[in-house]
C-alpha cells in the first residue's frame, strides 16, 4: 500500500496514478487500517447564484475532492 501510495503521489502520469490507486484502493478493502464507528449527518447549504452544480455521495472525506466541491470547476455564474 504504501508503495502504491507513494507512486500515484509522486507520478505525473496519469495511467501511472490511476494504477497505483487502484491497487490502493484493493488493498485497503483487503486490509481496511480503520474502522468507522460513527456516521456524521450533515448538509451542505449553497447560494442559489451558482449553475452547474449537481449532488453526489459524501464520502466523509470532507474536502475539495467530495461533497458539494467535487465538480467546482464546471460551476458557472447564473446570468
Amino acid at each position: 500500500m504504501d508503495k502504491a501510495l507513494d507512486t500515484g503521489r509522486r507520478s505525473q502520469d496519469e495511467a501511472t496514478r490511476e494504477t497505483a490507486y487502484d491497487t490502493l484502493q484493493r488493498e485497503l478493502v483487503k486490509d481496511p487500517g480503520y474502522t468507522f464507528l460513527t456516521h456524521i449527518d450533515h448538509v451542505y447549504v449553497l447560494a442559489d447564484r451558482w449553475q452547474g452544480l449537481t449532488t453526489q455521495l459524501d464520502p466523509h472525506e470532507h474536502g475539495f475532492a467530495s461533497g458539494p466541491w467535487w465538480n467546482i470547476e464546471d460551476w458557472q455564474p447564473k446570468k
